[in-house]
């Protein structure tokens, strides 16, 4: 099973190496087999595994706490013994593809929010426009005086949706697809040792 650790007040120069020659943070993974790295309820082929969740969490997570300008390498550790270069091959390719998918799936998150913003400012406009006509027009009735406060509340909230969307939710979603960019760029490797054995 992937060994992995929660830690609390996390800081990530007491938690992960750092490579001066390259300016990266090193992100040590302790694995004992390649199935390890997968969903150990899914029995497919490694070809088309999901990987495990609390690995992609961890890596995430890492990635998150470490500064965008400092690169990403990410070492497996596991037995000699278990070498397989094709499994290997699999994996890390499969590991690549997955941040792939995130990346392609944040974008296009972004588009549809995008989209969903510009139709709530419309319909924001439209029911501000429509708030202040009729209270030019409206005589002094109060049941009528009610209908345009209607619309410009009712405007005024589709217009606060539009600026959620696009100066939080999507402000988020632009971090991610940094940190997913990075993860696709990062240098993967696996290092193979025997038993017993100190990483570092």
């Amino acid at each position: 099973m992937l060994k992995k650790s929660k830690v609390e007040n996390f800081d990530y120069k007491k938690i992960f190496r750092y490579d001066k020659k390259s300016d990266s943070y090193i992100i040590d993974i302790s694995i004992d087999i390649y199935g390890d790295l997968y969903n150990e309820w899914d029995f497919s082929p490694f070809k088309r595994r999901d990987l495990d969740s609390n690995l992609i969490e961890y890596l995430e997570e890492s990635s998150f706490e470490i500064p965008l300008k400092h690169d990403l390498i990410i070492n497996f550790f596991m037995p000699e013994e278990m070498k397989d270069i094709e499994k290997e091959h699999r994996s890390l390719i499969g590991l690549k593809n997955y941040f792939k998918y995130m990346l392609f799936r944040t974008e296009s998150e972004i588009r549809v929010h995008n989209i969903r913003a510009f139709k709530y400012a419309l319909i924001g406009i439209i029911l501000v426009s429509i708030s202040i006509f009729f209270q030019n027009y409206i005589n002094k009735n109060l049941y009528l005086e009610i209908l345009p406060e209607g619309f410009y509340v009712g405007g005024w909230v589709f217009i606060w949706e539009m600026f959620c969307i696009i100066g939080f939710q999507n402000s988020e979603r632009k971090q991610k697809i940094k940190e997913y960019k990075r993860l696709i760029s990062s240098k993967l490797d696996y290092i193979y040792y025997k038993e017993p054995f100190e990483k570092f």
